[in-house]
């Protein structure tokens, strides 16, 4: 329980400072609990990701709202992505369904070790794209997005500072994008584990209630704590910390 509880805590606090989802936390400390709580781990790492999801969308609606309060989300961006967006995340809620625990478990490990990569090492000032396209990669974003249950900020704030969004901008904007990703992609697993044998009990899908009902105050009571010290870090800063962040994570789901 208190590893649960640190873990939505921590993620809304992340959620608020970076735009990301509950999945950065939730699906390492649920595949850390899943044991102790005589949860199979494949079991624990897919309710990790279903409910991630379901705690993303309330955690980034807030942070989108404080954001876009104080000018900071790129509106039109948001509303050029939020199609594509969408219809990834439909296609990676129902691939979670399809592809085999520790298939999940690299994926997630080896796309944020390649976020905290990029972000550490990559020149500030060089971006590969004038401003951000569309069509395929808001598409591929919120992919895998719904696939590693962490919204849209993990791998959207990258994708936009390498097209040229700074990156207090795409912070902001990818907290929106967090609820288009969230939404369809918690309802897909919901679906997708329904009458799964081996689920605990309280679980709608690959939704657990009682984990829900636990980190939700938690992690609603951070993200505006998160979203203020957005605000203050200097550009470098926040990057850096983005990177070491998901450096620690990705290791941690390669390595077991």
């Amino acid at each position: 329980m208190a590893l649960l509880l640190a873990a939505g805590a921590l993620g809304g606090l992340l959620a608020g400072l970076f735009g990301v989802g509950m999945g950065v936390t939730l699906v390492p400390a649920a595949v850390l609990a899943g044991p102790l709580l005589g949860v199979a781990p494949d079991v624990a790492l897919r309710l990790g990701l279903g409910t991630a999801l379901a705690l993303t969308l309330p955690t980034s609606a807030l942070a989108a709202w404080r954001q876009h309060a104080r000018g900071a989300l790129d509106v039109a961006l948001f509303r050029r992505w939020a199609w594509p967006l969408l219809a990834g995340a439909v296609l990676g809620a129902a691939a979670v369904a399809l592809v085999p625990a520790w298939v999940l478990a690299r994926v997630f490990g080896v796309l944020a070790l390649a976020v905290a990569g990029y972000l550490a090492f990559w020149p500030a000032g060089s971006v590969l794209a004038a401003r951000p396209p569309g069509g395929v990669l808001p598409v591929g974003l919120g992919c895998f997005s719904a696939l590693m249950g962490v919204g849209g900020g993990t791998l959207g704030v990258p994708a936009m500072v390498l097209c040229g969004v700074p990156i207090g901008t795409a912070v902001a904007t990818a907290a929106g994008f967090g609820v288009l990703v969230a939404g369809p992609a918690a309802l897909g697993l919901m679906a997708a584990g329904w009458g799964v044998a081996g689920r605990p009990w309280g679980s709608l899908g690959w939704v657990s209630l009682p984990m829900l009902g636990l980190l939700l105050p938690v992690a609603l009571a951070t993200t505006p704590l998160g979203v203020r010290l957005a605000a203050r870090l200097p550009a470098r800063m926040l990057r850096l910390g983005f990177a070491g962040f998901m450096a620690l994570v990705g290791a941690k789901m390669l390595l077991g």
